[in-house]
């Protein structure tokens, strides 16, 4: 019996909670409500720091033949209007991948951020790296 995406989903909570409590994280809210007249829900949150993460799924469905409703023409719109309304209403909004959400950089990431630490600007022409080792 081939698991279901609901499965593969609280498996996948479960494994970010344990590693969030592995590293003495905080713990987030599942399924957060944060615009008072809209539907939109965060995947996980820290509602007192303003913090979101949101776990963008199905990036390589259209090899499969699929379609995922966040890379559609139509749900990639309603996903920058739920991302910029909560940056309207103050929120810091992650991005991360099933497959990211419980590696090693993608919680080194979610530490500095969580524990209020962000890079500072370096000068013209300087770049940083983030957590993932990419140029930002």
């Amino acid at each position: 019996m081939r698991p279901t995406l609901r499965s593969k989903q609280a498996f996948m909570n479960v494994a970010f909670i344990s590693c969030l409590r592995a590293r003495n994280l905080p713990e987030p809210v599942a399924e957060f409500a944060f615009h008072p007249s809209r539907k939109w829900r965060f995947d996980y949150a820290w509602p007192e720091l303003k913090i979101a993460l949101e776990v963008e799924g199905g990036l390589w469905l259209a090899r499969h033949g699929k379609k995922s409703r966040h890379f559609t023409g139509t749900g990639a719109a309603g996903d920058m209007e739920k991302y910029n309304q909560a940056a309207l209403y103050g929120w810091r909004v992650v991005r991360s991948t099933p497959t990211s959400l419980t590696n090693d950089a993608t919680l080194a990431f979610l530490a500095l951020l969580l524990a209020g630490k962000t890079p500072t600007h370096t000068g013209q022409g300087k770049r940083l790296k983030s957590a993932w080792g990419t140029q930002i």
